[in-house]
């Protein structure tokens, strides 16, 4: 695929797919437009400190076992603290201190494009597609960074329970010791190797076909959106810039997110996202009705997507991805195109049609209530 090559933020391959990104769209006639921002490192600083951070609070609890042993439990417990809330911590601060739009001197983009619908009433009604573009790599394979991350929370838990159950001093040194190699494995800078083709170029190549055939064939009763966010990899920065800059138009009308990533790399397909929410229901629907692989699924706490910061918002908003073995290979210069299942891939935007084509029926009084949050 034209978009698998190293695109790291910042890079010329970066500047290369956004003008890939830009041709394409406005081969298919969507008028696309370029929102700048600037980007700081402060996500990539943040998970690097964060792993030493409970490293040290391992490491504090070990010096104060013997004389204050259900203290040193209290304070062993708080890695684990800090997976559950991590996600939590990291959105409030996203929307609370958004990045700005700031042309001219921007690090990244998103870019966007627009197709209209034929009748789309007197509110607003947008479905918007997303998918990030950004890469980054590591030396490490990502599955062993993902038990890497893991090893905090695990080693808070025994270390906790040894400190109030008096275990000996072996336990708490091999929780001690696994945490400082997990803290070795994940402080390591990420680079720019990785092609990205299922993390994210496939998603990328979807929406772009999903976008032209929805040229071609408006919905009747809302506007599609594509939006491709820059800076995802540097925690979810173009989704925070993609809400702050339609601040005021999202506050209007009816507004649904839909973002794709990972998608192609075979097996099953998940979507994330509150379980609860009419949004997720309508994919579990139409994954019965077409009989394809699906099922809703729970994000891992080392793992964070786009769809996070507008469902956070308080928009119904979901994450369409795959969960095929070739995922291990994401982060890493191994994810090449040849890893993309082309009948994962069609599976995929199967499904993405009939949810649309759904949303539609439903908003033209065709079908049930559709989901969403009116302003």
């Amino acid at each position: 695929m034209a978009l698998s090559l190293p695109r790291k933020v910042g890079s010329s391959g970066e500047i290369l797919a956004r003008s890939h990104l830009l041709r394409r769209l406005r081969e298919q006639g969507l008028s696309p437009w370029t929102e700048p921002l600037a980007v700081s490192s402060r996500g990539e600083v943040l998970s690097r400190w964060s792993v030493w951070l409970s490293t040290a609070a391992l490491l504090l609890a070990w010096s104060m076992r013997n004389t204050w042993p259900k203290t040193a439990g209290i304070v062993a417990f708080t890695p684990l603290l800090a997976a559950l809330i991590r996600r939590w911590v990291w959105l409030k601060l996203g929307l609370g201190f958004p990045p700005k739009q700031q042309p001219g001197s921007a690090a990244t983009a998103n870019v966007l494009g627009e197709v209209r619908g034929r009748e789309p009433g007197e509110k607003p009604r947008v479905v918007w597609l997303l998918a990030h573009y950004d890469t980054k790599s590591y030396p490490l394979p990502a599955l062993l960074r993902i038990t890497a991350a893991t090893v905090f929370p695990l080693a808070g838990l025994i270390m906790a329970g040894a400190a109030f159950a008096t275990w000996t001093t072996s336990a708490y040194g091999w929780c001690l010791g696994a945490a400082v190699a997990a803290a070795l494995l994940l402080s390591q800078r990420s680079g720019n190797e990785s092609p990205g083709a299922l993390d994210n170029s496939a998603a990328v190549g979807l929406i772009l076909a999903l976008a032209g055939h929805y040229q071609r064939q408006p919905p009747r009763a809302f506007g599609l959106r594509v939006a491709f966010t820059g800076a995802e990899e540097m925690g979810l920065v173009g989704a925070f810039a993609l809400r702050e800059a339609h601040r005021e138009e999202l506050s209007r009308g009816t507004h649904l997110f839909i973002n794709v990533d990972g998608v192609g790399c075979g097996g099953d397909l998940r979507v994330f996202g509150s379980r609860a929410s009419p949004l997720t229901r309508a994919f579990l629907q139409a994954g019965r009705q077409t009989g394809l692989r699906l099922r809703w699924g729970l994000l891992p706490s080392t793992v964070m997507m786009d769809h996070e910061v507008l469902a956070k918002a308080g928009f119904p908003s979901v994450s369409l991805a795959g969960a095929g073995w070739g995922l291990r290979h994401i982060h890493s210069r191994r994810d090449h195109p040849g890893l993309i299942h082309l009948q994962s891939l069609w599976e995929a935007g199967q499904l993405l049609r009939h949810v649309i084509d759904g949303l539609d029926e439903s908003y033209t009084g065709e079908g049930a209530a559709p989901p969403g949050r009116s302003a």
